[in-house]
């Protein structure tokens, strides 16, 4: 998935939930031992290269709906529970995908 059509994907997630949208969102190639993190205080976004640019875009989706989540709620309460279902998402993406493919 190239930057653009992912710029788009948080865009139309953060719209249809009413989110706000986050400061950025990167690719980083050095992750290995996660999916994805957000820095609820500075509202960035990071997500591992190898799993955005080898799964398919119902994966993504997930990843990025569960990132979300993090910019209003900072961890794993009971109110980012219920917003990760709200969202079609999961606490954890491989429970959804365990065919999920990592580095």
């Amino acid at each position: 998935m190239n930057p653009k059509h992912l710029d788009k994907m948080v865009f139309d997630i953060c719209n249809v939930y009413n989110y706000p949208l986050p400061k950025s969102v990167t690719l980083n190639t050095r992750m290995k031992d996660c999916l994805g993190r957000c820095n609820c205080q500075t509202k960035d976004i990071e997500l591992n290269d190898y799993v955005v640019r080898n799964n398919p875009k119902k994966v993504i989706e997930v990843l990025l709906k569960h990132e979300i989540c993090h910019i209003r709620h900072c961890n794993h309460s009971k109110s980012f529970k219920v917003a990760v279902q709200i969202m079609g998402s999961a606490m954890c993406v491989s429970d959804l995908y365990p065919d999920i493919k990592l580095p």
